[in-house]
């Protein structure tokens, strides 16, 4: 036996189901990222000390469960399985994510004042400021076990970013920070549709060429209905889903 070999005993269960638990626990842990080839059976029946029949039907198992995937004539691979994130309340992305269990790193890309100009005419009109302010510029992204998931592109007055400034932008919740300033969010217009991704998407969220993401757009109120934040999320529409519970009402 070499050093790094995994043992198994029989009092731990079935060789096959001890194989499966340890290959879902490298997945989870992010050993293994999805897309990534498993390692041959040849090379399992070393590391792991048991028959190929064994690895086979470990194997099988996790592809049966979508685990992995097979393509042929290039092994077995690691699925590229989708998260999906419940949405009942109004949260921010970061709390999304992270009360739905999902471990994230967050990465600051841009923190900065926008001057005007007509690409960006739906951003000042949204904001409902005028074309000689500025526009404060907050650009996040977040990824899960190193694989890039979403973008978020947060658009503030001016007078709120000369507050926020002090703020660990690439941390806060920042639904948190405005309530600290004195500007909480009390309710939200939201609209979700599906286009492809630009160039910069794609570099930031490591895409292929033509795929779709999904769009997000979120303007958040105070309670007179004053626009504090304008959000765009971007989402990977190939590793990301979002489910919403929607109720009936009395009556109907």
């Amino acid at each position: 036996m070499k050093e790094g070999d995994v043992v198994f005993t029989k009092s731990t269960g079935a060789m096959y189901e001890q194989i499966k638990a340890d290959l879902v626990s490298k997945i989870q842990s992010g050993e293994y990222k999805s897309d990534d080839r498993l390692p041959s059976e040849r090379q399992m029946e070393e590391l792991y000390q048991v028959s190929r029949v064994t690895i086979r039907k470990a194997v099988d198992d996790l592809v049966h469960q979508g685990v992995l995937i097979r393509r042929q004539g290039a092994g077995t691979f690691i699925a590229n399985r989708k998260l999906t994130v419940s949405m009942r309340e109004l949260k921010g992305i970061m709390e999304e994510l992270r009360d739905n269990g999902l471990s994230t790193e967050s990465q600051l890309c841009q923190c900065q004042y926008l001057d005007y100009s007509p690409d960006l005419h739906d951003i000042w009109n949204t904001l409902n400021v005028s074309e000689s302010d500025q526009v404060f510029f907050v650009q996040r992204l977040y990824s899960h076990q190193t694989t890039p998931l979403v973008i978020e592109n947060n658009y503030f007055p001016a007078y709120l970013g000369e507050e926020l400034e002090v703020f660990n932008l690439e941390k806060n919740i920042l639904y948190k920070a405005l309530s600290l300033i004195g500007h909480p969010v009390e309710r939200a217009q939201q609209i979700m549709s599906a286009r492809l991704a630009d160039m910069e998407e794609r570099k930031l969220l490591q895409l292929e060429q033509n795929i779709a993401v999904l769009n997000l757009e979120r303007l958040n109120l105070s309670a007179e209905n004053e626009p504090l934040l304008f959000a765009r999320g971007v989402f990977a529409g190939d590793k990301y889903s979002y489910t919403t519970m929607l109720h009936r009402g009395a009556g109907m």
